[in-house]
């Protein structure tokens, strides 16, 4: 169905065996290669605009939608169940080492409503699990100053936070954005969890800081963290780019937006870290606290010392079967009047520790798509994005579905 939306006569409303366009949804791929979408918000095929509660398979063999799971339509208001997750966006989402897909977490409407329910979906019986949290939303989480493997700590309703998986399939969490329950805005954090599906138990790795605060102490898993200072320390921040180093136990975050060093400021990041979690110790790998740096191409297709993506927030990454790190789209330059969105390809090889910027046919400007890899066929697949309005800062989301053969 298509309608006039921001004076577009020809936007794409979706239908019944194709999702609405929306931003910031999950996805999963399976373990047969198919794609899963849950959520996010955007228009309907009424041109309502809200959360979605859909879940939709796209099966790469044939080509095809379907729902199979949820309502139609945008959900304004619904009541918490034990059986199916509410409307949500910007969740952390990921599959386990059987092929269970899962969900924690995401936010509400006009960014005041967080939550931290935990759930999993089995793929074979086509049923969702609660497996924990609260049914409010905005709850605090419990930090403790002691490191301990058996007793599970809630990290509070978040959004936005960065995630990884191990080679064991645990998940690590960092950072996100909550709300402060006292005065009810919005806040960042900086402290890493690890969430243990085999136990089923949430873990804090580091020490919590204070968020919108500068670091003045590290972790306590470790007696190395004790010595890292604020400038050996990711400073609070959502949004934020990641990929993992199973083997070598490495988990790498680019940016997001966020705070500087002392946690006054907010804008678009462009430092890069890497988390060792042998050594449990964070290591700051390239860029600075500068906010909305530019990007900087020198040599097309090389790896380049002055090869630089510039300030990203949602871009749409993965770890190809050689090892490196790509990078899709991103916000790129952003002003009072107006935001402007990319369709740029990066590469990103961790043993150089250099980029490459990588010419390809992608020609939608990319920004809060989500994407899932299949290493088995070497092929990206993500659905969705944000489309800026030229000369505003008026977002138009997409239900396109993109298909990236790497070579």
């Amino acid at each position: 169905m298509k309608k006039e939306i921001f004076g577009r006569e020809d936007f794409d409303l979706g239908a019944e065996d194709n999702p609405s366009p929306r931003t910031g949804m999950a996805s999963w791929l399976d373990d047969d290669g198919n794609m899963y979408i849950f959520g996010g918000q955007g228009y309907d095929q009424d041109g309502r605009f809200g959360l979605f509660d859909d879940f939709w398979k796209f099966d790469t063999k044939s080509g095809e939608w379907s729902r199979i799971g949820g309502q139609p339509g945008t959900q304004f208001s619904k009541k918490k169940s034990s059986v199916y997750p509410a409307p949500r966006q910007n969740t952390v989402a990921w599959k386990d080492k059987e092929g269970g897909l899962w969900l924690y977490g995401g936010a509400g409407l006009g960014g005041i409503v967080f939550f931290e329910d935990l759930w999993r979906y089995d793929v074979k019986q086509n049923a969702w699990e609660w497996v924990s949290g609260s049914e409010e939303a905005n709850k605090a989480g419990k930090w403790s100053k002691k490191f301990d493997e058996k007793k599970s700590n809630p990290l509070g309703s978040r959004s936005g936070s960065a995630a990884w998986t191990d080679d064991q399939g645990n998940l690590f969490v960092f950072g996100g954005a909550g709300v402060d329950i006292e005065s009810g805005k919005e806040v960042y954090f900086n402290d890493l969890w690890q969430f243990v599906p085999g136990k089923r138990i949430w873990i804090q790795v580091s020490e919590h800081i204070q968020p919108n605060e500068k670091v003045n102490a590290a972790g306590t898993k470790a007696k190395n963290q004790e010595k890292q200072t604020r400038e050996d320390w990711p400073s609070v921040r959502k949004n934020a780019l990641t990929w993992t180093m199973e083997k070598s136990g490495k988990l790498w975050m680019y940016g997001g937006f966020g705070s500087d060093e002392n946690g006054h400021n907010k804008g678009s990041l462009s430092d890069m870290w890497c988390y060792d979690l042998r050594k449990n110790q964070w290591e700051r790998v390239s860029g600075d606290f500068r906010f909305n740096a530019e990007s900087s191409i020198e040599k097309i297709n090389l790896e380049f010392k002055g090869n630089y993506p510039g300030f990203r927030t949602k871009s749409i990454t993965w770890v190809d079967e050689k090892g490196y790190f790509w990078l899709v789209g991103g916000q790129n330059v952003i002003s009072q009047k107006r935001i402007s969105i990319n369709s740029d390809t990066w590469r990103f090889n961790p043993e150089t520790r250099l980029w490459r910027p990588v010419i390809s046919n992608i020609k939608s400007n990319v920004m809060l798509g989500e994407g899932t890899y299949n290493p088995r066929e070497n092929v990206l697949w993500f659905f969705g994005n944000s489309e800026y309005k030229v000369g505003s800062r008026s977002q138009l989301p997409s239900n396109t579905l993109w298909k990236l053969s790497i070579k």
